[in-house]
């Protein structure tokens, strides 16, 4: 285990055990990048060091707890999504602390126009809507639930849960010593309920990566912290009205102290770590745009942490490495049938691999559930396959790699974003393979199979049934082919060589 400590794991429930502390169906997509983001930009401790890096170089980190500091600013985050959020959620107290920070930036701004509808009223809305046009996540949640993009590093935001217990007191509209104390204190700043140590498994296995290959260190710090700094006029905009808030509160205004300790990650995710730093590197040495470089990030740490909780599976299984059997045209519903029947047959032996691993590791794991009664055996692997199995499925429905959405016939298969990540993130920017070496590449890091090649390596290794024609998978060759060239990556030098080509250019960090 990663870090290597025996006194956080004895407490994991079983999917948290096998897979690492944890996945659970609440957390939405964008919050894995979010979560991973947070922890890498707060203030950190290895055992009793402070760190400042976004990812620290420190040999304490394989044996010693990590924690780490994340900023509340709930002032920032309350101006943004509290007026457009639904009425639940809406306390007394958050009312008079949206509308009295709404009063303290109107009373700090300043208006030079001829313009006569330019006042400030217009300003706030002006700027409640540029930041809240970055959202990432709405959903039908309370204001303190949603979150931007990581537009810039003071608008990612820690998960703060306003309970109607805390926050439903009353008040006479005057801003006492005891509002002042508890208007952004009173929050469960410790549960995890949508972002849901999901972006912290990814944090530890890039950290181990980076320690166990520490050649990568500089480009992947670097990259993160250019990505997060690259519109400065956000980030001098979130600070103004997040200390505007503090300081029209006074001396006696309280910032919540948050603070959280990193779990650990199992053995089995090793074998992806310098491929992970590769991925990583290819995308953040690149030229594209930072939104689109973020969009791509966000499905693509999904389809990492989907690829390696698989090969954990596999290792907690005591089995080699598995792959995956993509139906490329299972999007457009155009499937050859010979390749449609290979895809769901691997799917369903994908899937229990995954429950061949819980139950060979539920051994010790019963324990009282609710109403101090017993947990059986059973309900124990119920409820790991309901925080394992089941989140990887639904998030690979939401980045389109599992078709079709309603269960029957399901597979693997591919759609625009995640082959702009594979394109990428295994082709160095600026340049350039053939089809068949990309192909062999997206089988290395992946063990995504999608032509004969891959496959009938796949039959030396023991890994899928053995027949004795494979020509079919020419077919989903032709068809990956087709999506390449749609998607703009390929160029056909001739009838019998295609080249498949990164478009970003390098950038030196």
């Amino acid at each position: 285990m990663f870090p290597n400590n025996s006194e956080l794991i004895s407490a994991y429930p079983l999917q948290s055990k096998v897979f690492g502390h944890r996945f659970t169906p609440n957390q939405s997509l964008y919050e894995y990048i979010l979560e991973f983001l947070l922890v890498a930009i707060s203030r950190k401790t290895v055992g009793n060091n402070e760190e400042e890096a976004l990812f620290p170089m420190n040999p304490d980190v394989y044996d010693k707890e990590i924690k780490y500091f994340p900023e509340g600013k709930v002032g920032l985050k309350r101006f943004i999504f509290f007026n457009k959020s639904k009425l639940e959620g809406k306390f007394e107290m958050d009312t008079m602390a949206y509308e009295l920070c709404v009063k303290y930036l109107k009373d700090r701004i300043e208006i030079e126009t001829a313009r006569e509808f330019i006042d400030e009223d217009y300003v706030i809305s002006l700027f409640q809507n540029l930041l809240y046009g970055f959202n990432a996540v709405i959903q039908n949640r309370s204001w303190f639930a949603q979150s931007l993009l990581p537009i810039c590093k003071e608008a990612i935001f820690p998960e703060m849960m306003g309970m109607k217990k805390d926050r439903n007191g009353k008040y006479d509209n005057s801003f006492d010593e005891e509002f002042i104390d508890n208007v952004d204190t009173k929050f469960e700043k410790n549960r995890y309920n949508f972002m849901a140590r999901g972006g912290e498994v990814y944090y530890l296995h890039v950290l181990k990566a980076l320690n166990d290959y520490p050649k990568y260190s500089h480009e992947i710090e670097q990259g993160f912290n250019n990505l997060l700094n690259q519109f400065n006029e956000f980030s001098l905009l979130s600070n103004f009205i997040e200390s505007v808030w503090e300081e029209g509160e006074g001396e006696g205004f309280k910032q919540p102290e948050i603070n959280k300790t990193l779990g650990v990650i199992p053995d089995g995710f090793n074998n992806r770590e310098e491929k992970t730093l590769v991925e990583l590197k290819n995308i953040l040495t690149s030229t594209m745009h930072p939104f689109e470089k973020i969009d791509i990030l966000s499905y693509g740490i999904i389809l990492q942490i989907i690829t390696m909780s698989y090969q954990q599976a596999k290792f907690a299984s005591g089995q080699k490495l598995g792959c995956w059997i993509f139906d490329i045209n299972c999007n457009r519903g155009t499937s050859h049938p010979e390749v449609k029947k290979l895809a769901q047959n691997a799917f369903s032996k994908y899937e229990e691999v995954y429950l061949k691993a819980l139950y060979n590791n539920v051994e010790g794991n019963i324990k009282e559930g609710k109403g101090g009664k017993l947990r059986s055996e059973q309900e124990t692997i119920d409820e790991a396959v309901n925080n394992s199995l089941k989140v990887y499925r639904k998030l690979g429905k939401r980045i389109g790699i599992i078709r079709p959405v309603n269960e029957k016939g399901m597979r693997f298969t591919l759609n625009e974003t995640i082959l702009k990540f594979l394109v990428t993130s295994l082709i160095a920017p600026g340049t350039k393979m053939t089809l068949d070496r990309f192909l062999y590449k997206i089988h290395d890091h992946f063990r995504i199979v999608i032509g004969q090649y891959e496959y009938k390596k796949e039959i030396l290794e023991g890994n899928v049934e053995t027949l004795s024609d494979v020509s079919f998978l020419d077919k989903n060759k032709e068809d990956f082919h087709i999506m390449l060239k749609e998607c703009g990556f390929l160029r056909e030098l001739s009838d019998s060589t295609s080249i498949v080509e990164n478009p970003y250019k390098e950038v030196t960090l």
